[in-house]
């Protein structure tokens, strides 16, 4: 199916690392013909391939300081003569103890790297959207509906995102922005699969194989009837309809991609 995506430019936040769900997205949006700039404050060597036939680009930005999402706006534009697509994949997981282990400082530092990066992205963003009938495409997540404590702060601005979300198409899809959100489940990222990350600790601490938890205790835990978590080509694939010609009729909602975890309706 073509997406209609072919000489689209956009701009992505977050993704520096190979394997998660920026870069499936950015494969996707190069198969797709489009023309992306990544920005991210580490950068992967990978994205060296990616990058050779100019048609990809990256810059290393720390999103989370006052300026840099404007930067990466503007540098998306600088390098392609335009913006058509904000994709606003920044974000950090850390695992909490509770509430009462979550402090001022740890508060903040989600706050601007996980929501105020996204408004500060879109408010530059906004200008070109609405000269190009653009795009913004927000990875929310299925724990902005279903609070988990032991993420007690990803959990409220992933809320947070579907609500701007909302009200940045309440405003702007009358001048021919759309703004959709993406809620993945739990997702088969480098931040579970790399060494000593979170397969690594949970398998430690259950005793027990990273690939028993991986294929069978993390899907019955979280109530996947696939029986699998989600691979972050799903992800990608989703984000890259959301964003597409062939979601003209999609804004102020989110595309759920979840391996049937959410049991709400």
């Amino acid at each position: 199916m073509d997406l209609g995506l072919k000489d689209k430019v956009v701009a992505l936040s977050g993704g520096g690392r190979k394997g998660g769900i920026g870069w499936a997205t950015i494969r996707e949006l190069k198969q797709a013909g489009a023309k992306v700039m990544m920005g991210d404050i580490e950068i992967d060597p990978a994205y060296e391939e990616l990058t050779k036939d100019g048609t990809v680009d990256t810059t290393a930005l720390d999103l989370s300081r006052p300026g840099n999402p404007e930067k990466l706006v503007q540098r998306t534009v600088d390098r392609f003569g335009k913006l058509d697509i904000l994709i606003n994949n920044l974000g950090v997981t850390i695992f909490r103890s509770g509430f009462l282990g979550v402090e001022d400082d740890d508060w903040d530092m989600i706050f601007r790297t996980n929501f105020l990066s996204n408004v500060r992205a879109s408010r530059a963003a906004m200008p070109h959207l609405i000269e190009n009938k653009g795009v913004i495409v927000n990875l929310a997540s299925t724990l902005g509906t279903t609070p988990t404590p032991s993420l007690v702060d990803y959990s409220a601005f992933k809320a947070a995102t579907l609500n701007l979300t909302k009200c940045l198409s309440e405003e702007f899809n009358p001048q021919g922005v759309r703004v959709v959100a993406v809620s993945p489940g739990a997702v088969l990222t480098p931040h579970w699969t790399r060494e000593g990350g979170a397969f690594d600790m949970m398998a430690a601490e259950q005793g027990v194989e990273v690939e028993t938890l991986r294929d069978e205790i993390i899907p019955k835990m979280f109530g996947m009837t696939t029986g699998r978590m989600v691979w972050p080509e799903e992800i990608a694939a989703a984000i890259c309809f959301a964003a597409s010609q062939r979601a003209g009729s999609l804004s102020g909602m989110a595309l759920t991609v979840d391996a049937g975890s959410v049991k709400t309706i």
